[in-house]
């Protein structure tokens, strides 16, 4: 295999020298960054899904039995919009929360008391647990092993189903490249759909490895492409679950039109995750 103009894409000239020789493999690193999010968030779980009813004196009371769907209640923090399903047994003793809509702004250990939707003033608190989004940040590689590069994990687990070629030309252009990804693991399916995608950074990086498929040294890596998400799909089957993106490089923005549109794709990429041009189609609907 040969490595055409080793010397303009950054290499040390000592890896070059072992380039020569022959007798190394390629491998692709791949990162994908959503972004950066506020430790407050969504409510993963509860604490204890079945507290204990009780009444103003803090003394254990039944609460009317039955069944109620999307109640929400008080929080203690700056929480907000957390919606329960709840179950009360038919003595009134067991109520049962499940969680329905994570809502968000919530912090570990902040408490939602919920009051009795039956027929009686008692109420239970929910001490609710937070999952922070701190980083969301997604490094895949094609190699057979997982592969570290400036202090970054490169996370071998099959999950590159397919790649364009990457190209390079003298004459200025969009870079237009297709990246399948498995969806078997429905994190990122999450990240796109609640933070959305669009112009989300793709670095891809190209690495050489040795006889024993290591970096041949920290040096033996170089940025290939560049470029940002300017669409997505996700394809499920009985057998498969995929999600690709639709790459391209920064000059597909002077392309645009200069202005806002009324989509959801448009909002979030300015004010992610507001959600309301979810529902432009119903806004002129007479109720």
């Amino acid at each position: 295999m040969s490595l055409p103009n080793a010397g303009t894409r950054g290499l040390h000239s000592d890896i070059t020298t072992e380039l020569a020789k022959g007798s190394f493999t390629m491998a692709h690193l791949i990162k994908i960054t959503f972004g950066e999010y506020s430790a407050g968030g969504v409510v993963s779980s509860l604490e204890d899904t079945t507290p204990t009813p009780l009444n103003a004196a803090g003394n254990f009371q039944d609460w009317q039995s039955g069944s109620h769907q999307n109640i929400g209640g008080v929080s203690s923090g700056s929480g907000t919009g957390a919606l329960f399903d709840i179950s009360v047994s038919g003595d009134g003793e067991v109520v049962t929360f499940t969680i329905v809509s994570g809502g968000s702004g919530y912090v570990n250990g902040e408490t939602i008391t919920v009051t009795d939707p039956g027929n009686t003033p008692q109420t239970c608190t929910l001490v609710v647990l937070v999952t922070p989004r701190v980083s969301g940040t997604y490094y895949f590689t094609d190699a057979i092993h997982d592969l570290v590069e400036s202090g970054n994990t490169y996370v071998a687990n099959g999950f590159i189903l397919g790649m364009g070629k990457i190209s390079e030309s003298k004459g200025m252009n969009l870079g237009n490249l297709n990246l399948t990804l498995s969806a078997v693991d429905q994190t990122m399916i999450w990240e796109v759909l609640n933070y959305g995608y669009l112009n989300k950074t793709v670095t891809i990086k190209r690495a050489f490895l040795d006889s024993s498929n290591d970096l041949i040294s920290a040096n033996a890596v170089y940025t290939c492409y560049l470029g940002m998400i300017a669409g997505m799909s996700i394809s499920d089957s009985t057998s498969t679950s995929e999600i690709q993106f639709n790459l391209t490089n920064q000059w597909t923005s002077f392309g645009r039109i200069a202005g806002r549109i009324t989509t959801p794709d448009s909002q979030h990429q300015f004010y992610n995750p507001d959600v309301g041009f979810d529902y432009m189609a119903s806004s002129n609907k007479l109720a």
